[in-house]
């Protein structure tokens, strides 16, 4: 559902708005299930939901008591392997090789493991005891499937809740280690409480229920929303082409409500805080703005007013996009589009962060051969520059966007080699950044922002 937040902060401008970090550009995660095979509703979730959506990295730990044998669908499922439950049903998990022990002695990282469990624990206890009524009694009397990822600064935990009875989650228990100060769990409880009051985006994104944060840990409950995420549509169906105009349709029609309604007007983004941006894209990446031939096209392009500034959801991808097809009507045939994983949101920024965010994302993880990625330089052609079926359909995502916010195209189309500056910028290690701090480092930003300048981008084309 969601990666780790390295978000960037760019300068800004006395009188100008600040430029929000530009958001990541994500390539499939790797995470670890937990799965009780003893909950007839919780297995069919997973293997109708989950399970088609994990990455062949993933692994899967089944739990359950030591005389229960593999199920049949383990075999042919990949990395399966069976967890034994304690006296009182909680998952005994032993961290694996190579697995690190963490300073603080209650964390592990590497693998999973039952101490760090045991930890999240009493935060979900102190959790249920501030919100009685929003949060069941313990994390061992809980129905869930959980789904876990092991960062290299933090692991974060993602348990789905099921009601008694009930076949399909009825809420989501988010947990995250290793994070100091208001974490990405903080800011998503933040942010979802402020789309809260808007009504054009009610049952499109989780509804929160509590939040705790406890030493390292941070905890946050909030509503499941159903449907089938994008992603997933992508890759594991075997006509992948056939989604592509459901999906953007689908996303430019939620992102266009979400920035419409959280639109600044008091806020933009102007030539000042242009000039400031340029100062530290050279400074990061060696690269002058001033003087391009693109550069002056967006200078002359620019409004007075800036470019719209609205919040962020900062990590706007496939993945994320949840589409219900059990909402079609008679009157319509679209599907409800939710958004989810609001960790990386920001309060402010501008409109084209998340906008080209989607589609640039979007052709990195599309199937193009033989249901395989290719590689980033040839996906982003394929997807921004020559005449592809999926290049239509970003034009008409890109076209109906700035109908709905009532922008020019050709300002829009002068924004994209901007965004991959931002891209390359952000990526760029610096000697404050750890180690393998951002997954996408590798991608080549400096190709992509190339291509974008030296050939005009098919779909900008009248």
């Amino acid at each position: 559902m969601s990666a780790p937040a390295h978000a960037r902060r760019w300068p800004g401008s006395g009188g100008g708005t600040r430029p929000a970090p530009a958001p990541r550009v994500r390539m499939g995660c790797v995470h670890d299930y937990l799965v009780p095979i003893d909950d007839e509703a919780c297995m069919r979730f997973f293997t109708r939901t989950l399970f088609s959506a994990r990455s062949r990295r993933d692994r899967v730990f089944v739990m359950a008591p030591a005389w229960v044998a593999r199920p049949l669908w383990s075999l042919v499922a990949g990395d399966v392997r069976r967890v034994p439950l304690g006296p009182c049903g909680e998952p005994q998990i032993e961290p694996g090789p190579g697995a690190r022990h963490d300073p603080s002695g209650s964390v592990w990282r590497g693998q999973h493991d039952a101490r760090w469990l045991s930890c999240a624990q009493l935060v979900i206890e102190g959790l249920r005891a501030d919100n009685p009524t929003q949060v069941p009694g313990a994390l061992r009397a809980l129905r869930w499937v959980a789904r876990c990822q092991v960062e290299t600064t933090a692991r974060r935990l993602v348990l789905f809740a099921f009601d008694q009875g009930a076949s399909q989650p009825s809420a989501v228990l988010k947990v995250r280690s290793g994070v100091a100060g208001q974490g990405p769990l903080g800011r998503e409880w933040e942010a979802l409480r402020g789309l809260e009051r808007q009504p054009d985006l009610r049952n499109s994104v989780p509804r929160p229920l509590a939040f705790r944060a406890a030493g390292p840990l941070e905890v946050l409950w909030q509503t499941w929303i159903p449907g089938r995420s994008a992603y997933t549509d992508l890759h594991r169906s075997l006509t992948p082409g056939r989604h592509v105009a459901r999906h953007f349709d689908a996303a430019a029609d939620w992102l266009s409500r979400f920035h419409g309604a959280t639109h600044r007007p008091a806020a933009s983004f102007t030539l000042a805080d242009l000039e400031v941006l340029s100062d530290t894209i050279r400074l990061r990446t060696g690269v002058t703005i001033d003087g391009t031939g693109w550069c002056r096209e967006l200078r002359s392009l620019m409004p007075a007013s800036g470019v719209p500034v609205a919040a962020g959801h900062g990590d706007f991808w496939p993945r994320n996009l949840l589409l219900d097809r059990s909402s079609r009507s008679r009157s319509g045939p679209r599907d409800r589009a939710a958004v989810v994983d609001w960790e990386e949101s920001t309060k402010a920024a501008p409109v084209f962060l998340d906008l080209f965010t989607f589609p640039l994302s979007y052709g990195l993880n599309y199937p193009w051969r033989q249901l395989r990625r290719v590689p980033a330089v040839r996906a982003f052609q394929w997807t921004f520059l020559e005449d592809t079926p999926v290049a239509r359909e970003v034009r008409r995502y890109l076209q109906r966007y700035c109908q709905a916010l009532d922008l020019e195209g050709a300002l829009v189309g002068r924004l994209l080699p901007l965004f991959l500056l931002m891209r390359w910028a952000a990526n760029t290690p610096t000697a404050s950044a750890s180690p393998g701090a951002d997954a996408t480092h590798d991608q080549p930003w400096q190709t992509l922002y190339a291509l974008s300048v030296e050939s005009e981008p098919f779909v900008f084309c009248a």
